[in-house]
């Protein structure tokens, strides 16, 4: 997902110069931190398109470990299955904007937003712990997205919205950050739908 903003789950444009861990390294680490770690999160770019993903959480899981999987909700069918196999002990799927937003805020015309919604229903469906979480940048969305966002994902446990932060690993230049004023009238809108939604990353 070519996210205009997206900064939870980087896009990687060169993944062929990026390190390398192999498999057998990481679960060493995870045995000699046993005691001091608690919990692995997959996070990406997007964990559900790497085939080898249920295997190597169930994996982590014989490792003793609570895995926590950060998704933007494309692949709903694999969410099913790992949901279903109580392979997750959390999720957090980031919330782009209103579904009719997607199209424009990804950078897809063609994205399957009922996917996205499936996986959205399929989490406050779920018994585990879970959030959903918006990166949100001035002009990109404004009230009438809350609302939108807010009837769409009613009732659900929590909510986080979080301003945006320039950097170089953003594809469109230029975005800013909201006035705290605004994240607070956000914050405000999607209370009267989620009440448990919180402001991440202002004191």
């Amino acid at each position: 997902m070519r996210c205009l903003y997206c900064q939870n789950s980087p896009l990687i444009l060169s993944p062929e110069g990026e390190p390398v861990i192999p498999e057998d390294e990481f679960f060493s680490f995870l045995k000699k931190r046993r005691n001091i770690l608690k919990g692995v999160c997959i996070s990406g770019g997007e964990p559900t398109v790497n085939a080898g993903l249920e295997d190597f959480i169930r994996a982590i899981k014989r490792e003793g470990y609570p895995v926590k999987l950060d998704t933007n909700g494309t692949n709903p069918a694999i969410l099913e299955r790992l949901l279903m196999a109580d392979s997750l002990d959390m999720i957090a799927m980031d919330i782009k904007g209103a579904p009719k937003d997607y199209p424009f805020i990804t950078g897809i015309p063609d994205i399957c937003v009922e996917k996205i919604m499936d996986s959205a229903s399929l989490i406050m469906g779920s018994k585990i712990e879970y959030e959903f979480r918006t990166t949100v940048a001035d002009g990109l969305l404004n009230e009438d997205s809350f609302h939108q966002i807010g009837s769409w994902l009613s009732g659900a446990k929590t909510y986080f919205l979080q301003s945006y932060s320039d950097s170089d690993m953003v594809l469109t230049k230029g975005l800013k950050a909201p006035s705290q004023e605004s994240m607070i009238s956000y914050q405000s809108i999607l209370s009267q739908y989620i009440p448990n939604t919180k402001i991440r990353g202002i004191n």
